[in-house]
């Protein structure tokens, strides 16, 4: 109840109007105070509708920057995922050729380590040929010394033969005055009677004797004529033999110059073959570590993908933040237009107050898909500044393998040419060689046979000792004859008297004739000596050639086997070279597909720079969103 004052004094009786008064003012004081309060009202309204106005133009600025940045964003992560998968598919087709360039390493290493110990074999075997032909040739030039000696020797007999022939044709022209003597001894005999009787007997044994004589003396004669056609028939075979020999010697000499070229040769396509193996190692170590960069840029590209993915998804939870807050803001809009109408302003301000927040909410998850973004944008970055540097390595691994495919190409021509000109020099090698030890085999056998002949001829001399043995035979019994002769001309004396002195005649044609037979005896024996001393020579420089046949016969059969192994070093050189072709085609596709890789990167690199800037300016767009936010929110609070 309300308490009322006394009224002043005297004025008890103006109560009612003054209350009535009292109540007016306040009435009008509650007015002026509403009215003032919905001024002010009016005005931090009015404030409230301005700044959220102006936070909501912002907001939809940002917004539709936001917008914009997630469109943009979208388009370059779908270029760098295209990049990641065409340079998955090139990091594919890439790991093929390095295999081919590793595979046709493998292929030269293996044949270049066949082809190094085929050719110490060939050079071993091209070795022991060359001395086996060079045995054969110091057999060979024995052989033409001793027959070209033996000629000389056989020579001089011809000439010691017809001495022995001249020496012969005296005894025969004294075997002819003895004969003559006797003949005439025979008739003095017959006409002393009986004083002759005996002498007669022993003149017709001494003519008889001078008969037997000529008779030997011929034998002789034809004998020697045989002997020295022999001898020169020996000689004159003897002498070809020497001239064929050395016609064979020079043939073996220049096989043995062949065999030394191939050996020369062997020792360089085996430098070659060694210098291409050292090569091929350098190309599987390239090789493998291209491959091993292969892998890192496999698996970069793998993890720029997978960066591409996580940074699409984040794209996707953005674009639906985007539209809610989009959605957001047409609500705060509307909010805000009610606001404007004065409709239900307190339930509008606290709607207002919710969408604040949960735009700020909304805008939190959007500034959190971007901080995934920007992580996943810095992971693609990574991988390709990663794959840049493997793509880079391999390149100048790639120029140190083409370098090698292409020494080992030019080293590979040489090489083929060099085998090809070896192979079919061993050919000719191993034909001339056959041929040429067939030849020398003909020799050492016609010089064999030369020995026989040689034999035989001193056999036939050795006949004549035994004809001059008779002649000597037939002089000691014309001497005795002749002794009894002087007997028998004693006993007839003054009958005698011729008797004597043909006798005396006959003994000093028997000395001579004797002198005659030991001179021939004396040649015989020389040649005896010389012709037996020329077979044993002759015929062991056949057998020793006829040795050093077999021996080379044994090692020309070698150059077979050469022949085979040449032709699997050939074989090993064209695959080597047929290889090197490969890794050079390979090597150029490798060119091209890193230097795709590379630019690639280079492209995801700048693609990730340019999404790096997109996802800041976005991150800068979301934070001004939530700035804006809580504006609204604060300013909402306020309402």
């Amino acid at each position: 109840m309300e308490k009322k004052l006394a009224p002043p004094p005297g004025q008890e009786r103006d109560d009612s109007g003054l209350k009535k008064n009292i109540d007016e003012q306040r009435v009008e004081a509650r007015r002026k105070a509403e009215k003032r309060r919905a001024t002010r009202m009016s005005e931090r309204k009015q404030t409230a509708m301005e700044t959220l106005a102006s936070a909501i133009s912002e907001m939809s600025s940002m917004t539709q920057e936001a917008s914009s940045s997630v469109q943009e964003l979208e388009a370059t992560l779908a270029s760098i995922g295209k990049q990641a998968v065409d340079a998955s598919d090139v990091t594919e087709r890439s790991s093929e050729a390095i295999q081919k360039v590793s595979a046709t390493a493998d292929i030269a290493k293996t044949a270049t380590q066949v082809s190094i110990e085929k050719t110490e074999v060939i050079q071993h075997l091209v070795g022991r040929t060359s001395e086996g032909i060079s045995a054969l040739i110091s057999g060979i030039n024995a052989t033409v010394s001793s027959n070209r000696e033996a000629a000389q020797f056989l020579g001089s007999l011809e000439t010691q033969t017809q001495e022995i022939e001249g020496t012969v044709s005296g005894i025969t022209r004294t075997a002819d005055q003895i004969n003559l003597f006797a003949l005439n001894a025979a008739i003095e005999a017959s006409r002393a009677g009986e004083h002759g009787a005996g002498f007669s007997v022993v003149a017709d044994e001494i003519r008889k004797l001078a008969e037997q004589t000529e008779e030997n003396a011929g034998q002789i004669v034809e004998e020697v004529k045989n002997v020295r056609d022999e001898m020169k028939n020996t000689r004159e075979n003897l002498t070809e033999i020497s001239e064929q020999a050395e016609k064979d010697s020079a043939k073996a000499n220049e096989i043995t110059a062949n065999l030394s070229t191939a050996a020369v040769e062997m020792a360089d396509i085996r430098k070659g073959s060694e210098e291409i193996r050292d090569i091929s190692e350098v190309q599987t170590t390239q090789a493998t570590r291209m491959m091993e960069n292969s892998a890192e840029i496999a698996s970069s590209v793998a993890q720029a993908a997978a960066g591409s993915q996580q940074a699409s998804a984040s794209l996707q939870q953005q674009s639906k933040g985007m539209e809610a807050i989009v959605k957001s803001a047409e609500d705060i809009d509307e909010q805000v237009d009610s606001l404007k109408r004065e409709k239900y302003t307190q339930q509008v301000a606290e709607e207002l107050a919710t969408g604040a927040e949960e735009l700020s909410a909304t805008i939190e998850q959007a500034q959190a898909a971007s901080q995934i973004l920007a992580s996943s944008i810095d992971q693609i970055a990574q991988a390709s500044s990663q794959q840049a540097s493997a793509a880079q390595e391999s390149a100048n691994l790639v120029e140190v393998v083409e370098k090698g495919a292409k020494e080992i190409s030019e080293k590979t021509r040489g090489s083929i040419d060099k085998t090809l000109k070896q192979q079919e020099m061993l050919r000719t090698v191993d034909r001339e060689s056959t041929a040429m030890i067939e030849g020398i085999s003909t020799t050492a056998e016609k010089n064999i046979e030369s020995a026989r002949n040689i034999k035989r001829v001193t056999e036939q001399i050795s006949g004549l000792e035994k004809i001059v043995g008779r002649l000597s035979t037939i002089n000691i019994l014309t001497n005795t004859l002749a002794v009894t002769g002087r007997v028998e001309s004693a006993r007839a004396g003054e009958h005698g008297t011729g008797f004597a002195s043909v006798s005396a005649d006959i003994r000093g044609l028997v000395e001579q004739s004797a002198d005659q037979i030991s001179e021939i005896s004396e040649m015989i024996r020389n040649i005896l000596e010389t012709t037996g001393s020329i077979a044993g020579q002759v015929e062991m420089a056949g057998i020793r050639v006829r040795q050093e046949v077999e021996n080379a016969k044994e090692s020309t059969a070698r150059l077979v086997q050469v022949e085979n192994d040449m032709a699997e070093v050939t074989k090993g050189v064209n695959d080597i070279q047929e290889g090197s072709a490969t890794a050079l085609g390979a090597t150029e596709d490798l060119k091209q597909m890193i230097e795709s890789i590379a630019q690639g990167a280079e492209e995801a690199s700048a693609a990730c720079q340019q999404a790096s800037a997109t996802a800041q300016q976005q991150a800068q767009a979301m934070r001004s969103l939530a700035t804006t936010a809580e504006e609204i929110a604060a300013q909402a609070d306020e309402l």
